[in-house]
């Protein structure tokens, strides 16, 4: 999504909904209690979870950018820096986050029923093995990196004195 949107699209919030969304069945995983896969892998849950993300981390990341704007030696600095993330491309990221880990999830966890409270079918799962969709991901990943390598710009970020 990074390749495709660009500065509409913020990977550092997309990493929060998804370490967010999966903060449900860690909990439940600890607990020992199934299914682990609740209201937060429903699109309903994932809308909310989403908005929630978005509200909480996105002053958290821009207070991280303010500080990792400073210092011009950090590794991915122009990825990781988010201090002008806006509203708009922090719940727009959030919520790719959130419903692409619904979407996935429901693919291979049987517990997932991500149609709730509309009816407990899993029309998703087993679409592909397991294999195929960790194949498919890993590869949407390279096709990505390349994409960015071969037409982004190269040289210092705007504003950005190379030395």
């Amino acid at each position: 999504m990074k390749a495709c949107l660009g500065r509409s699209f913020s990977f550092s919030m997309f990493c929060a909904a998804q370490v967010a969304t999966d903060l449900e069945p860690g909990y439940f995983l600890w607990r020992h209690r199934y299914p682990v896969h609740r209201w937060a892998h429903t699109y309903v849950g994932a809308v909310g979870v989403g908005i929630l993300t978005a509200l909480v981390a996105t002053p958290l990341l821009r207070a991280i950018g303010r500080r990792w704007r400073a210092s011009a030696d950090l590794p991915f600095r122009r990825w990781l820096v988010a201090d002008t993330l806006s509203w708009r491309t922090a719940i727009l990221s959030a919520l790719i986050g959130t419903l692409s880990h619904v979407w996935l999830d429901s693919i291979m966890h049987g517990d997932a029923r991500p149609l709730r409270p509309f009816t407990d079918a899993n029309v998703m799962l087993g679409l592909v093995s397991v294999p195929t969709l960790h194949v498919l991901c890993v590869g949407a990943g390279i096709v990505s990196l390349l994409y960015l390598r071969f037409t982004r710009p190269r040289g210092p970020a705007p504003g950005e004195v190379k030395e």
